[in-house]
């Protein structure tokens, strides 16, 4: 087994040990054999590329900031795994006379049926945002199909990197590919007008990028997509024309991972609309065009929504509740079972649960709060991916050699041992996340309610916001 294959084993083990969900769409559109450009967003810096990288079976070669090869050993690895350094103004003198090189290799590639990774925006993206891309890629694709008399099947493949918190650790991310661009499409443009052809294709790839990711350019606007998100989440489906993508791939799970997630279910509530990362985006980003328009067209409309999502915010605050509750007696049958499971499920992992947090929460706040030291947003969520793996590493190690050296077991009983701390580990997690999304079906919490007034005005507040929302989507249409 070459470093290649090796390192990208071990990165995809750690990645879906580390992220609580990894999904993906649109996996069709990437070209098996084809010479392709990957061209993505890049919200996480180095982690970006690992994710990628373990997610599609062709073998990545990445275009990087030269000054990741400026140590011997590190530049040796990064050789070794087929990145191609680029260079910069700021980084050398001689930049451009050393990019020469560097084309040749991307051409050489790409002529092979190579696939080259690149992140266009030639920096760490923005929040929730798509910063303007560079030319590079698109000089790159149009000279290696001019060297071939546009006949070398190039395409450029946008791919979006959608995490749902970047600066959370264990968080969930999302990946979609985008239909392909085909470089042949500029031949003729390219043949006349160069530069021209150039813009056009970088303006047609931003564009690409932007549309799969959540670009919000307003700060204000931003504000109000993340707190209307929040709000509509649990509601019923006011977007209009929005239907779920039953085609989403979600990538199978073998071996001990199969057996996990199928233990996982047993405990775990199904619950009638289970978050998918792809629709929550895609709903994001569809509340985000109606009110970037609305601003723009309306902002008298736009401030008085969001006057009363503040009221709404606060009064959520007040009653310590994000939804209002009722009765489960009043829901029908399927309902019941569902707020019945929901509380048995509550109720039998809550064992499971605590032991997973003793055992992890000590190497989890190393981990959160050593990573917090890097200022970068984007750097910091690559820091708590390669601290979390030394951390939780060391931290079970620690842990097997105490439980031998104090209780003398056999060694299948230390593995068993530890097998149980990370399986409880992950059901710590996901009891969490399970208790945060179905709370308001939990039937001790409909008991305990008391401030009903209180409750059934949060009701009519919430429900005017989402009538607001459809009146404005009707009159300012996708």
């Amino acid at each position: 087994m070459n470093l290649y294959l090796l390192t990208k084993y071990l990165m995809r083990v750690a990645a879906h040990l580390y992220f609580v969900d990894i999904q993906s769409s649109g996996r069709e559109n990437l070209p098996a054999k084809e010479p392709v450009i990957l061209a993505a967003n890049h919200p996480a810096s180095l982690l970006d590329g690992i994710i990628l990288g373990t997610q599609i079976q062709r073998r990545i070669s990445y275009l990087a900031k030269s000054d990741l090869f400026r140590f011997p050993v590190i530049a040796t690895f990064f050789n070794n795994l087929g990145f191609i350094p680029i260079y910069r103004a700021v980084e050398s003198s001689r930049y451009s006379i050393q990019n020469t090189g560097t084309f040749e290799r991307v051409y050489q590639l790409l002529e092979k049926r190579g696939c080259i990774g690149i992140f266009p925006e030639g920096q760490n993206s923005p929040e929730r945002q798509v910063a303007e891309i560079r030319t590079g890629t698109a000089r790159m694709a149009l000279e290696a199909e001019a060297r071939n008399n546009y006949e070398l099947g190039l395409k450029i493949v946008p791919v979006g990197l959608s995490f749902e918190n970047r600066d959370l650790l264990l968080s969930s991310v999302f990946l979609n590919f985008q239909r392909p661009i085909r470089i042949s499409d500029y031949a003729a443009m390219h043949k006349s007008d160069p530069t021209k052809a150039i813009k056009s294709l970088t303006y047609d790839l931003q564009q690409a990028l932007r549309s799969q990711t959540l670009h919000i350019e307003n700060y204000k606007v931003s504000e109000l997509v993340s707190d209307l998100s929040e709000i509509l989440r649990q509601g019923p489906n006011i977007i209009p024309g929005e239907e779920r993508d039953s085609q989403t791939f979600i990538p199978d799970r073998k071996g001990i991972k199969k057996y996990w997630d199928g233990l996982l279910g047993w405990f775990r509530p199904a619950g009638e609309t289970q978050r998918d990362l792809e629709h929550t985006l895609k709903t994001r980003q569809k509340i985000n065009t109606v009110l970037s328009t609305v601003e723009g067209k309306d902002p008298d409309s736009f401030e008085r929504l969001r006057r009363d999502v503040d009221r709404y915010k606060a009064h959520l605050s007040q009653a310590r509740m994000r939804e209002s509750l009722s009765h489960s007696f009043d829901k029908p049958v399927q309902e019941r079972l569902i707020r019945l499971r929901t509380t048995l499920y509550a109720f039998f992992m809550a064992p499971f649960a605590l032991v997973g947090f003793l055992h992890n929460i000590i190497p989890y706040l190393i981990t959160f709060y050593t990573a917090r030291f890097f200022r970068e947003e984007a750097i910091r969520s690559f820091a708590y991916f390669i601290i979390g793996i030394a951390v939780f590493s060391c931290t079970y190690l620690i842990y097997g050699i105490g439980f031998w050296y104090f209780l003398k077991p056999s060694v299948p009983w230390c593995l068993l041992y530890l097998v149980a701390v990370l399986w409880t580990g992950f059901a710590s997690l996901r009891y969490r996340r399970t208790i945060m999304f179905y709370r308001n079906k939990i039937l001790l919490r409909a008991f305990l309610q008391t401030q009903e007034h209180l409750i059934q005005r949060l009701s009519q507040e919430r429900m005017q916001i989402i009538a607001q929302f459809q009146n404005l989507s009707k009159q300012y249409p996708l």
